[in-house]
């Protein structure tokens, strides 16, 4: 009798490490086309056309985050980046904050995840008077949400990538503070196009 126990329990380990072999070999392979993680993500992102267009860096305040701020996340999962950066226009109390997020997967495909977010994104009480609109040129595909809130002196963009199984994601969110400022801001389009460009330097960065 113990011997036909013994059997079945050796039976029944081969048949588990042969689904589990079988199901690694379904594993698709990680498409990280050359992407990792950085310690810094503020460091490679570049502020220079921040700086172009009016802007500089916020200067610190007491009992206050020192900004830049920055993490980086590593999992044999997925690693996770992150920076905020604050700056001001010249001339202005006005502040703008840009947030930069970057995750490189490693073990499964973000794709649908990815597309699901932007896509269902309106769905939400919160942000259901947004527009999203499909950006072509950026990585495999990309979003640009254009954030509408009932603040009149706030405005926001957010714009995100996916390359393979790297996703990376920027918004811009800019506060008026106090009386009306005579400095003039950018566009939205204006706006965009610089998300657009920090995406795609960052994104080089992150795969050189």
């Amino acid at each position: 009798m113990l011997g036909v126990v013994a059997c079945v329990a050796v039976a029944g380990a081969t048949g588990v490490a042969v689904v589990s072999s079988e199901s690694n070999r379904d594993s698709p392979a990680a498409d990280l086309r050359g992407y990792h993680a950085v310690d810094n993500l503020c460091a490679i992102t570049d502020t220079v056309p921040y700086t172009h267009a009016g802007f500089a860096l916020a200067p610190s305040r007491p009992a206050s985050p020192r900004y830049p701020l920055r993490e980086a996340l590593l999992h044999r999962a997925v690693d996770t980046m992150r920076c905020t950066i604050q700056l001001v226009p010249t001339g202005s109390t006005d502040l703008t904050t840009l947030t930069a997020n970057a995750k490189v997967h490693k073990q499964t495909d973000p794709g649908p995840e990815f597309a699901a977010r932007f896509e269902a994104w309106t769905q939400s009480d919160l942000t259901k008077d947004d527009s999203v609109t499909p950006v072509i040129g950026l990585g495999d595909e990309a979003y640009l949400v254009r954030r509408t809130t009932e603040q009149a002196d706030i405005s926001g963009v957010t714009l995100g990538v996916r390359d393979g199984w790297t996703t990376y994601e920027i918004s811009w969110l800019h506060r008026s503070v106090g009386e009306a400022s005579t400095v003039r801001m950018p566009t939205i389009p204006e706006v965009v196009d610089l998300l657009k460009h920090t995406a795609t330097t960052t994104l080089a960065l992150l795969r050189a």
